[in-house]
C-alpha cells in the first residue's frame, strides 16, 4: 500500500515539474513536511 502510494506522489512529482519547474522546491518542501509528520504521528500512536 504505501509503494503505490509512493509511486503515485513520484508521477504527481514528474506532472508537477513538467508543468511548472518553477514550483518544484515548493512541492518537494511540502511532501518532506508530509513525511515528517507521518513519522512523528506514527511515534506517538
Amino acid at each position: 500500500m504505501s509503494n503505490q502510494n509512493l509511486a503515485a506522489c513520484f508521477q504527481a512529482f514528474i506532472k508537477n515539474m513538467m508543468q511548472s519547474p518553477t514550483k518544484r522546491g515548493e512541492w518537494f518542501l511540502q511532501l518532506m513536511i508530509e513525511k515528517r509528520d507521518q513519522r512523528l504521528s506514527k511515534k506517538v500512536y
